[in-house]
């Protein structure tokens, strides 16, 4: 007769090897998944840079636009007064 051990044996070690080949996987998914994380936070940090200077410059032109506005507002009242 033949053991319990006969038959399970097999079994287990094709689920040993199975678990094995997945861990072998994951560890290929996990250093892919840094190498991306590690693009993404460089990528982030160019997209912060030209965002701060797309803003910067978004500032800048509306303060010029004040500037130029306030004299054509001053010659207006002026040319107001002499009509």
């Amino acid at each position: 007769m033949a053991e319990p051990t006969d038959a399970i044996l097999p079994i287990l070690k094709g689920l040993q090897a199975d678990m094995a080949a997945t861990r072998r996987g994951m560890a290929e998914v996990k250093a892919t998944l840094d190498e991306q994380a590690a693009r993404l936070t460089e990528m982030n940090g160019y997209l912060a840079l030209s965002l701060n200077t797309q803003t910067r410059h978004t500032d800048e032109i509306d303060a010029l636009r004040g500037a130029v506005k306030a004299p054509a507002q001053r010659v207006s009242a002026l040319e107001a007064q002499r009509n």
